[in-house]
């Protein structure tokens, strides 16, 4: 589907959103491991529409099942 976007146009587009999907099995705890071929090919859909990660400040984890943490 992002591939698909950016193919509508040559302009200079930005994709807003809290897509819910991590490149590597270390950005997660717990839960089972993530099969990295399906990570890869996420990464690889990001690279191929010129997208980048602007990263984060604060807490490294930003959803802990309900337990909250004072680093929230």
């Amino acid at each position: 589907m992002i591939r698909d976007l950016a193919t509508h146009s040559d302009l200079p587009w930005q994709l807003e959103r809290d897509i819910n999907e991590i490149f590597y099995n270390f950005e997660k705890r717990g839960g089972m491991v993530r099969n990295q071929r399906f990570l890869d090919s996420f990464y690889e859909a990001s690279e191929d529409c010129g997208l980048h990660d602007l990263g984060f400040l604060g807490y490294e984890f930003t959803w802990e099942n309900k337990r909250g943490i004072a680093e929230w």
